[in-house]
């Protein structure tokens, strides 16, 4: 996956983003009305970035990364911590450097495509408009790789992790059972999935990245428990609301409280929760004896 399929996916990539750079489809369109103001803008894509499930796939695929690590050599934590930042920051570098790519696909092809459903029929109409019948093969030829490498790595770590939950069955029938859920989910189309998936997400994404903040400050509170459920707790408050009212089940008291809150305008209230949890959670640790500590 690392050596031969990331590497020629990138350069089908690299393809199509040439072509798009050296002949534009047409001029850059003006922005819809939720991505108008930089800082709705700015919001709105981070929002729109749960909808990528990065997140939730760097918790699944943490073993992965930890274990391949652990293959190239790397045997202390601080080895692995290292190893594992430096291929990161390639990553999210690489990532970033395809995203500003797709940003310009996206707003050049609109005089052209006009407005579609989702990226991928962005991207299709693309290939086609460079490639003629060829860019159906172009397209893919990206489309497989792209969700070669993503299933292999989430069927892969699912199936080790509910192989060592429910051990009664195997490694083996885990990832059939993986595979074969996968399909039928797929068999919906990626608009279907992603209408369902968002309010899933809107509920699950707070909580990743409230964990994700503890984590990486796990030092500051010396990793009390206190502070871990907390934070957790105030999160669970707007990110059950976010999933619900995304659903588009309304409550007219809650909502109006909801809107009043910092943030909230940007689709961002948890934040608030999850400072306050935080907060409170340090009080506590401050006030318990150290026994408490997870550490």
């Amino acid at each position: 996956i690392g050596k031969v399929i990331t590497p020629v996916l990138l350069a089908f990539l690299a393809l199509l983003f040439i072509f798009a750079t050296i002949a534009p489809i047409g001029p850059w369109q003006a922005a819809s009305k939720d991505y108008i103001d930089p800082m709705k803008a700015l919001s709105q894509g981070f929002l729109d970035g749960y909808g990528t499930m990065d997140a939730l796939a760097a918790f699944v695929f943490g073993i992965i990364v930890v274990n391949s690590v652990r293959q190239y050599g790397a045997t202390t934590n601080e080895e692995i911590a290292f190893m594992t930042l430096r291929s990161g920051l390639i990553a999210g570098l690489c990532l970033g450097i395809i995203y500003v790519f797709l940003c310009f696909i996206g707003a050049s092809s609109v005089s052209e495509l006009g407005h579609l459903e989702n990226g991928a029929e962005v991207l299709v109409g693309v290939a086609l408009h460079y490639f003629g019948s060829y860019g159906s093969l172009i397209m893919g030829v990206i489309v497989l790789l792209a969700c070669l490498t993503t299933s292999v790595g989430l069927i892969t770590a699912c199936a080790e992790y509910f192989g060592r939950l429910i051990p009664v069955l195997s490694y083996k029938i885990w990832v059939t059972v993986f595979a074969f859920a996968s399909f039928c989910v797929a068999l919906f189309g990626l608009t279907t999935i992603i209408h369902a998936a968002i309010p899933v997400l809107m509920f699950l994404y707070p909580l990743t990245i409230s964990l994700m903040i503890l984590t990486f400050t796990d030092k500051l509170f010396h990793g009390h428990r206190a502070v871990y459920a907390c934070a957790t707790l105030f999160t669970l408050i707007p990110s059950l609301y976010d999933g619900i009212h995304t659903a588009g089940l309304q409550i007219t008291t809650l909502d109006n409280v909801m809107s009043n809150l910092p943030f909230a305008h940007y689709g961002l209230a948890w934040v608030t929760f999850c400072a306050a949890g935080y907060i409170v959670g340090l009080i506590i640790a401050h006030m318990s004896p150290s026994k408490e500590k997870t550490a």
